[in-house]
């Protein structure tokens, strides 16, 4: 009963500051405030830049961007492949990259092109993606594992010792530079 107490709770947090992201007056005192996000569809992923734009990617809408805390979007897809967003993460330096069913594409312009970036990373569907401190950016894959590039996604290289399951849905780093690999199944 003890765990089940402690895990409620880092989930409360956890919901509390994602809304604090987005909404920080509200947030605070606990409460949801809806938008009118990006196409009213499914939203797979959120990413933040310092200085407060967010970023949605969406099934089959491509990603969308706001600088107003939520209320007005503008997609963002000139140079994406494919629509379908499953990963966003970002840079120290505002880098964005999108992870797609067509692999990895970034953008140094805030949303305004985009380029793929997969030299080394197979055509694979990317689920997950993570950066850390250094700029190391990383890839978790439908079947082919986790990938990292060191130089923007110039180049891809496959990190897979040890990994017992390829199928990579979640990546987390760590200040101390240890990644994590949440995987389909185990």
């Amino acid at each position: 009963m003890r765990n089940r107490r402690l895990f409620f709770g880092s989930l409360t947090l956890v919901l509390i500051l994602i809304g604090s992201v987005l909404l920080p007056a509200n947030a605070l005192a606990g409460q949801w405030t809806q938008t009118d996000g990006p196409l009213g569809g499914q939203i797979n992923a959120l990413a933040v830049e310092s200085a407060g734009t967010v970023y949605a990617g969406t099934f089959m809408g491509g990603v969308h961007k706001t600088t107003s805390g939520g209320t007005s979007w503008t997609q963002i897809t000139t140079g994406l492949g494919t629509e379908d967003v499953r990963a966003l993460a970002v840079e120290s330096s505002g880098m964005v990259y999108a992870g797609t069913a067509g692999g990895v594409y970034k953008t140094t312009n805030g949303g305004t092109s985009w380029t793929k970036t997969n030299s080394g990373l197979p055509n694979a569907y990317v689920y997950a993606l993570a950066v850390d401190t250094a700029g190391t950016v990383y890839a978790g894959t439908e079947h082919d594992g986790v990938y990292k590039t060191t130089n923007g996604g110039t180049s891809w290289t496959q990190i897979n010792t040890g990994l017992t399951n390829t199928y990579v849905r979640a990546l987390a780093v760590e200040s101390a530079g240890t990644v994590y690999a949440g995987t389909y199944g185990g």
